[in-house]
């Protein structure tokens, strides 16, 4: 089965609604009545989870996060989870409850670029940008390829002009310099998708110049905590060949 990529392949009418639903998807507090063969075509990872071959805990390992599929641990049979047969999925409760709900909301149909889980797109808003990383973070986690493409096409929308970092700017510059420690730092997952890392990093070197008049970037940067050592060299390239 393929995975779906557009609309043809969802209802939103069946989004949460317990008529002919057989699985419910917890998180947290939370929950969502959803269907198989919904998840299934939308991402690998509930094809995965939800085959009969198939049978995982959902016991995380706390330290790893957002670590795509290595999240997850086998354990004790007695201690396993059986997913593919079981009524109740229960992811946890790590992930932002709306990040979960608008990852579900956009395989029903309900695409992120319309619905309202997905903050304004006016750019240089303070939530949106973070809000947007955190989605992508979690629909790679849960591997559900077209809510990244979705994503990453309004951070690009976002982040394709140079932001006003002037005192009198609204914005708060550390979600911006969040976003690169999200992406480009030392402690940054290493995400099987390389687009957020790419367009994390334009975004910083448009605006390389503005944030280092604030103090606190200045002495990331300097400290080596902003970036990893592949980052940091590739910016220190660019910033060299301009002085050229």
């Amino acid at each position: 089965m393929a995975e779906a990529t557009n609309p043809l392949f969802a209802d939103p009418e069946i989004y949460n609604n317990r008529d002919d639903s057989d699985i419910i998807i917890k998180f947290g507090d939370q929950q969502i009545f959803a269907h198989r063969v919904v998840l299934r075509m939308w991402s690998p990872f509930f094809k995965r989870s939800l085959s009969s071959k198939f049978a995982s805990s959902i016991l995380r390992k706390r330290t790893l996060k957002y670590e795509w599929w290595s999240d997850f641990s086998i354990v004790n049979a007695n201690e396993c989870t059986q997913v593919a047969t079981n009524s109740v999925f229960d992811l946890g409760g790590e992930d932002d409850p709306d990040h979960i709900k608008a990852m579900l909301m956009h395989m029903y149909g309900l695409r992120y670029s319309e619905h309202p889980l997905n903050p304004s797109k006016q750019a240089g808003e303070v939530k949106p940008l973070g809000d947007r990383i955190g989605l992508f973070m979690v629909a790679g986690k849960y591997d559900c390829p077209s809510v990244r493409v979705a994503v990453i096409t309004l951070i690009q929308e976002q982040t394709k002009t140079k932001w006003n970092f002037s005192s009198s700017s609204k914005l708060n510059f550390k979600v911006a310099s969040d976003a690169f420690l999200a992406g480009l730092g030392p402690d940054a997952p290493q995400l099987a998708d390389g687009s957020l890392v790419e367009v994390i990093y334009e975004f910083l070197e448009k605006n390389f110049g503005g944030l280092m008049r604030f103090g606190k970037f200045s002495e990331l940067v300097k400290s080596g905590a902003l970036l990893n050592a592949q980052m940091s060299a590739r910016l220190l390239f660019k910033l060299g060949k301009d002085l050229v």
